[in-house]
């Protein structure tokens, strides 16, 4: 009772501050006159807002990126861009805004050279490319990335875009090349000292490497993932998954007895910490799968049967698997009333799947980031047709120069001309009468 207390008080601190803090600023904002000062602030709100969701930070957004452009702030520019692809893309699902503001956000940090900063926004737009299939154009991204995160060393965001490469190429179907990225990724995260991630992607490689065939190498990773989480203390599912995984080689390797215990053992745990975890589920029909091997079909029932009672309302595909392993067992053992019963719960789960917002989200990402990606190419299409409008403009102009120069110089020229011929109209009339006077006056002397 004194911890929920202490932990709501806590809550109540925390939430408080963070809301003395925005009022603060706002007030602040309201007396602000220099136009420095103000952006900061505006960038402060809008952050403190955006970040957690709250659309009442829009409006602050919008009036700090109209002031930051007006002042030329590149910097801030980008900062806003990438806050707002950041609160459109985990809190609105408007996949098109965030990707267009990603893009645009990346361009500017590209400019000012900002080397991080466009290896994050390269690893979100490569996420997007792997969720709707576009595996080139993701992978492109991610070695994008990997070379800024290379320069600036930064070790754990490394290890990180290996792991993103890792599920990219086992998407693919490309085990060897997964097992190398995943492989590279336990080296950084050990680097890194990130013992959680580690202990994650050593179960991802041993899981591969058991799928390739490469018993030995998958039970010293799984051997590997239990280590790192006794001696650092981390108490996950994948210390779980990787004992469970050990049962599964010695069941390969025949050992039936000592898998039974691996396997039931590491399920136990599983089910009475996580039940509703999706490894949970996977061991589940794992075991099932033993118990099957060894014919055992009612404990495997009894197993599974428990397990669907944690079904959630939307499963997913791995879940689903219990229902279809239940379906089996039953019709293996003429249960057939049972059999069907489960068999109903599964049709309605892989409908419910085929509906499922995950599923849904992937497809409405693809359209989005069509759209997204033709405002995109629209913009840069105005932006050349402007360019060009605008250096059309110069040529009209410089040729008005060209030919006005020429105007006035030819101009200049018959004035020249004329003041001369007008100057010759005058003088050579007075000429002739002085050399006629001089002429007459030789005359009278002869």
């Amino acid at each position: 009772m004194r911890r929920f207390t202490l932990g709501l008080f806590l809550c109540w601190l925390v939430s408080t501050t963070f809301a003395g803090n925005i009022d603060s600023l706002r007030i602040a904002l309201d007396y602000q006159t220099d136009d420095k000062e103000r952006l900061q602030s505006l960038y402060a709100i809008s952050y403190s807002y955006l970040t957690t969701g709250d659309t009442a930070g829009l409006s602050f957004w919008e009036d700090g990126k109209r002031l930051a452009k007006k002042m030329g702030e590149d910097q801030l520019i980008a900062n806003f861009l990438y806050l707002k692809a950041y609160f459109e893309r985990g809190f609105r699902d408007n996949h098109t805004d965030a990707y267009v503001h990603l893009t645009l956000a990346k361009e500017l940090y590209s400019d000012l050279n900002e080397i991080k900063s466009v290896a994050n926004t390269n690893l979100l737009l490569a996420e997007y490319h792997s969720n709707i299939g576009d595996y080139s154009t993701a992978e492109r991204l991610y070695r994008a990335a990997e070379i800024s995160y290379l320069e600036i060393n930064d070790i754990q965001e490394i290890g990180r875009l290996h792991e993103h490469l890792g599920f990219l190429f086992e998407k693919k179907g490309d085990f060897q090349k997964a097992i190398d990225e995943f492989t590279l990724a336990t080296v950084y995260f050990n680097t890194a000292n990130n013992y959680a991630q580690l202990s994650a992607n050593l179960n991802n490689l041993g899981d591969l490497q058991l799928q390739n065939g490469a018993i030995a190498e998958a039970r010293t990773s799984f051997l590997k993932a239990i280590e790192v989480t006794r001696l650092h203390s981390i108490t996950t599912i994948d210390q779980t998954y990787a004992h469970f995984n050990l049962g599964r080689i010695s069941s390969q390797a025949g050992d039936l007895e000592k898998a039974e215990s691996q396997l039931v053992n590491a399920y136990q745990l599983a089910f009475e910490q996580q039940p509703w975890h999706t490894e949970t589920f996977r061991m589940a029909k794992l075991l099932g799968d033993f118990y099957g091997k060894i014919e055992q079909p009612q404990r495997a029932i009894a197993l599974l049967t428990a397990q669907a009672e944690h079904m959630p309302e939307s499963p997913n595909e791995t879940q689903l698997l219990v229902y279809s392993q239940l379906v089996k067992f039953y019709s293996a053992t003429d249960q057939w009333e049972e059999a069907l019963a489960y068999s109903e719960r599964l049709n309605s789960g892989q409908i419910a799947l085929a509906t499922a917002e995950d599923q849904a989200g992937y497809a409405r990402q693809a359209s989005e980031i069509a759209l997204a990606r033709k405002i995109l190419a629209d913009r840069e299409e105005a932006a050349a047709y402007s360019a060009a409008e605008t250096r059309w403009l110069w040529v009209v102009v410089a040729t008005a120069l060209v030919l006005l120069a020429a105007f006035g110089y030819m101009y200049r020229l018959k004035e020249k001309h004329r003041k001369k011929a007008l100057a010759n109209a005058t003088h050579w009339p007075e000429l002739n009468k002085r050399f006629q006077a001089l002429e007459d006056a030789l005359n009278v002397l002869y």
